[in-house]
C-alpha cells in the first residue's frame, strides 16, 4: 500500500475519524475546519447515543452504524473516551403493538441483535416513573452513550499525537484538480475527502461532482434533571416521519442528567440553531407522555443535520482524487468509525 497524503475537510466526528483511521494506516493527513473549535455542528449536538438498532437493516446507514457500534469500542480504549452500555426499551402506549412486537423482535433478532420481549408491568415495577399507559416493551441490548464533545476533543487529541495536523478557523475557498492531484488552497494532495456536512455540496461542486438533493432537519434536545440508568423510546405504528428517527429519554454517561429529544422540524438553514418555545414545548409533550413523574428543562440546545431526500440513505461519490460524503446524518456519529474505515478501504485500492 502506498503512503498518501490526504486533505480532509471538516473536523465533525467522520472527518476526524477518517484522519485517525488514515494515520494508522500510515498516512499524513491534514484537517481543515471553518470554525475556531470543535463541536459547533451536529457532531457536537447530538444526543450521543451509540446506536445498535437502525432500520431498515438494509441500508447503508444500518450497516454501517452496526460496524461503527463496534469499532468505537475498539478505538475508544487507545482515544481514551468512555462509552456507557445500557439498554433501550422500546415501549408502546397501543394494545396493537401487542400482535405486533412478536413479529418486530423476530425481525430485529434475523440481524444477530439481542432483544427480548419484556412484561410492561415488570418494566413498570423497574421503573416506576414510567406511565402506566404502556402496553408492551421489547428490551434491546448493546446501546452506548457517550459525551460528544468529549468524543471529539480526544479524537483530536489522539490525530495530534499521531501526526496529524487540524488547521481551525480555515474555511476553504480553492480546490483545483489537476494531473490526478487535488489542491486545497495551494496544498497538494493525493486525495481530498469532504466530510464537511452542509458545507460539502458547494465544496463538491469546485471538484465536479454534482450533489444530491438534501433537506436540513433541526432536533431540539432538553436535558433534565431527572435520571435513569436506560433509553425509552415509543414505537409507533402510525403518523411516523421516517426522516425522524424518533428519539427517545436518553441517559448521559456521567449519570449527571437524561436528555429528551431530539425533536424534529425541517429548516431552511443548516446553520440556524435557535430554539423557539414552541420547539421546546414540542419535545415536552412528545416524551414527558412516557412518564408518571414532571421534568423541568435543566439545558436546551439542537443540531441541524443534512439528509439526502428524498433517499434518506447515506452517499458516498468518489471521482479520484476526489471523495464526498454526503447526507451523515442519525446515527452518523455511531457510523463514523466504519465510514472512516470504509472510505480509506476503497481510495487505497483504486
Amino acid at each position: 500500500m502506498s503512503i498518501m497524503r490526504i486533505g480532509i475537510i471538516g473536523a465533525g466526528i467522520v472527518g476526524l475519524y477518517i484522519g485517525y483511521v488514515a494515520l494508522l494506516n500510515g498516512h499524513n493527513i491534514d484537517i481543515f475546519e471553518k470554525e475556531g473549535g470543535l463541536g459547533s455542528g451536529a457532531s457536537g449536538n447530538n444526543a450521543g447515543v451509540i446506536h445498535i438498532l437502525q432500520t431498515p437493516f438494509t441500508s447503508l446507514k444500518s450497516q454501517l452504524a452496526i460496524r461503527g457500534n463496534k469499532l468505537h469500542r475498539i478505538y475508544s480504549r487507545n482515544i481514551g473516551y468512555r462509552m456507557r452500555r445500557v439498554n433501550a426499551f422500546l415501549v408502546s402506549r397501543s394494545n396493537i403493538h401487542k400482535l405486533v412486537d412478536r413479529f418486530l423482535l423476530r425481525y430485529i433478532r434475523k440481524y444477530g441483535i439481542n432483544a427480548t420481549m419484556i412484561d410492561s408491568d415488570d418494566l413498570k415495577r423497574s421503573y416506576p416513573f414510567l406511565t402506566k399507559k404502556i402496553k408492551s416493551a421489547i428490551k434491546v441490548e448493546g446501546y452506548y452513550v457517550v459525551d460528544p464533545l468529549e468524543v471529539l476533543i480526544k479524537l483530536s487529541k489522539s490525530v495530534e499525537d499521531l501526526g496529524g495536523t487540524i488547521k481551525f478557523n480555515h474555511e476553504v475557498e480553492y480546490i483545483e484538480i489537476s494531473d490526478g492531484k487535488a489542491f486545497i488552497d495551494g496544498l497538494e494532495y493525493d486525495y481530498i475527502v469532504l466530510a464537511a456536512g452542509a458545507d460539502t455540496s458547494r465544496l463538491a461542486v469546485k471538484t465536479g461532482i454534482k450533489p444530491p438533493l438534501q433537506k436540513y432537519a433541526k432536533g431540539v434536545m432538553i436535558k433534565t434533571e431527572f435520571l435513569a440508568d436506560a433509553i425509552f423510546a415509543e414505537l409507533k405504528l402510525t403518523n411516523r416521519n421516517k426522516y425522524s428517527k424518533g428519539g427517545g429519554i436518553i441517559p448521559t454517561p456521567y449519570q449527571d442528567a437524561m436528555i429528551l429529544g431530539p425533536g424534529f422540524r425541517w429548516v431552511e438553514d443548516p446553520y440556524d440553531n435557535r430554539i423557539a418555545e414552541d420547539e421546546v414545548n414540542e419535545v415536552l409533550s412528545n416524551f414527558m407522555r412516557l412518564l408518571s413523574i414532571e421534568v423541568y428543562p435543566k439545558k436546551v440546545f439542537s443540531g441541524v443535520r443534512v439528509i439526502n431526500y428524498p433517499r434518506d440513505d447515506y452517499i458516498f461519490i468518489f471521482n479520484k482524487p476526489t471523495v464526498a460524503i454526503f447526507g451523515i446524518d442519525s446515527p452518523g456519529f455511531t457510523a463514523a468509525p466504519a465510514i472512516a474505515e470504509e472510505i480509506l478501504k476503497r481510495i487505497s485500492i483504486k
